[in-house]
């Protein structure tokens, strides 16, 4: 990685300022440092740093309460957390900055180590992520953009190849939506599904999604490549009575049996009337559609719909997952997800593996299927079958 131009280390203790200082004056073409919050503060509005580490407990204006103010006054710039507090206050204190959408490449424990700081700078290499509100947007989309959106049928999807970890081959993918404006403009979900759910446009976006991963799908056999698609059905969609009907015609049109689609449900929305709901996923079954619950663990209810549905799949938040090798109580809840989906009989895919240790995780917890970047970015789905011979390919070496 190539030296970085400025960074800003901030401490109130003068010999960590001095030591973390003289580690990073090898890969840094200036170190500046500030002995306190309110320094911090001033130097963040009027110099532009690559990375900033910083102390979390400061007297005075804080680690924490800096967060605050370190999107608007620095963009862009990487960010390490520092404290003497045990691992679970760093790891809140992570989360927090993940929250604010911060470009954030770890926390170190008191006394820092030069190996550690060292292993944390070298993520800076790896392209940094956007917040997925703001991904592939600028500005706000309006209510009467979307709904013209969806009358002009502008939704596209994006194909993200979930694989087996027994076999490494390709066993699935799922269907992300995508927004394609006149512009030529790709907006991501966090763009546009927030707005759908809220404005009551949830159920036509998921019929324009069904129905292009349903066309993919049928181009693929007619290369021969057959596998399941997943898309994802916000759970107050389970209030409509003809939902199984509606998949059906679909299906139908498109030559593809119901146990090739898999209905990932999420707690989005609201489950307004149990036994309505209970009636569709039911009927779905019998139909012989597969049921995931998506994002397990994240809802507040995952349990309580994990014991009332019929699902057939588990899906592990990528909250549990990426950095799962590194974080004992990650992969605590990451083990006991997949443990409670042996027991009841459920496949588990773990979505978000990012690294090869998140993939070796999962492999060696037993989890049947991954996604994530580590396995393929989402992609067009007429590249699919071409990454799946380009995968078969290694696999014969």
């Amino acid at each position: 990685m190539a030296a970085l131009d400025a960074v800003l280390v901030v401490d109130d203790d003068e010999f960590v300022l001095s030591v973390v200082s003289r580690m990073l004056a090898k890969q840094a073409a200036r170190v500046l440092t500030a002995s306190d919050g309110q320094a911090a503060r001033r130097m963040l509005g009027e110099t532009r740093f690559e990375l900033v580490v910083c102390d979390l407990k400061m007297p005075g204006l804080d680690g924490i309460e800096l967060l605050r103010d370190f999107a608007e006054l620095q963009a862009g710039a990487a960010l390490i957390l520092m404290s003497s507090a045990d691992a679970k206050t760093l790891r809140a204190a992570e989360q927090l900055a993940q929250a604010r959408q911060l470009r954030i490449l770890g926390s170190l424990q008191k006394p820092v180590t030069s190996t550690a700081l060292e292993q944390l700078i070298a993520h800076m290499a790896e392209p940094a992520r956007a917040p997925a509100a703001a991904a592939a947007v600028s500005g706000e989309v309006s209510l009467a953009e979307l709904r013209a959106g969806l009358a002009a049928d502008e939704i596209e999807v994006y194909m993200q190849p979930k694989l087996g970890l027994r076999s490494g081959r390709l066993a699935g993918a799922e269907a992300l939506a995508r927004w394609r404006r006149p512009d030529g403009r790709l907006l991501l979900p966090g763009a546009f599904v927030p707005l759908a759910e809220r404005s009551g446009l949830a159920d036509v976006l998921t019929q324009q999604v069904v129905r292009r991963a349903l066309a993919a799908q049928q181009a693929w056999r007619a290369e021969g490549l057959d596998i399941p698609v997943s898309v994802n059905l916000p759970i107050d969609s389970l209030d409509h009575l003809d939902l199984p009907e509606q998949l059906s015609a679909e299906l139908a049109r498109h030559g593809t049996a119901p146990d090739r689609l898999i209905l990932e449900i999420t707690e989005s929305g609201v489950l307004r009337d149990l036994a309505r709901s209970l009636d569709v996923v039911t009927r779905l079954r019998l139909r012989g559609y597969r049921l995931s619950i998506d994002d397990f663990g994240t809802g507040y209810s995952s349990l309580e719909q994990l014991q009332r549905f019929p699902f057939s799949e588990l899906k592990i938040d990528r909250a549990f997952v990426h950095g799962a090798a590194q974080d004992p109580r990650r992969r605590s809840i990451a083990e006991s997800s997949i443990r409670l989906a042996r027991d009841l009989q459920l496949k588990t895919c773990a979505e978000g593996v990012e690294t090869e240790a998140d993939y070796e995780l999962m492999r060696e917890l037993g989890c049947e299927l991954v996604q994530g970047y580590y396995v393929a970015r989402a992609m067009p789905p007429q590249e699919l079958p071409r990454w799946a011979l380009a995968r078969e390919a290694v696999l014969r070496g």
